[in-house]
């Protein structure tokens, strides 16, 4: 065996640990970059606007007004039989909601960033310590979903 086959071999054992170490520090750059590859029929499953924190925490930007997005979120959680624990302004303007399954915990935090892009921070928890990132996923396109539905019957409504 060769001095570089057996650097080759070496060198894999502490590849593969430094790869399992940083899987959650790839959750943000594979949403964008995995995006396109994880469409379907035009609609992006995962869209690269989405962001994931370490802690399982998404946040998303819609190019809309703070009232459209609430509206959607309420929609999306009624359709999923999400029931609304608590939905509220704060003090600093955002609005609130807390909604819940039997087995999640999903809260909701809206910003309006201007008076037409509003930002979104989405958690769903199994309990204390785990997050849902699948279903917090699942809600998003939930949202998105609402949104272009509305987008569609605003264009055909009469002027």
């Amino acid at each position: 065996m060769s001095n570089d086959s057996r650097r080759l071999i070496s060198a894999l054992p502490c590849a593969l640990l430094f790869a399992v170490a940083l899987q959650a520090c790839a959750a943000i750059p594979l949403a964008a970059l995995a995006g396109p590859a994880l469409s379907t029929g035009g609609e992006a499953v995962v869209k690269a606007g989405t962001a994931y924190a370490a802690n399982g925490t998404a946040y998303r930007t819609f190019p809309l007004p703070i009232a459209d997005v609430h509206a959607a979120v309420l929609e999306a959680l009624q359709r999923i039989d999400v029931g609304v624990k608590r939905d509220e302004p704060s003090k600093k303007g955002e609005i609130d909601l807390d909604g819940a399954t039997e087995h999640r915990k999903i809260r909701v935090r809206l910003t309006s960033l201007t008076g037409t892009l509003t930002a979104m921070k989405l958690v769903v928890k199994r309990n204390i310590l785990a997050s849902d990132k699948a279903t917090a996923s699942e809600l998003l396109a939930q949202v998105e979903q609402v949104l272009a539905e509305q987008a569609k019957l605003s264009s055909r409504a009469p002027t």
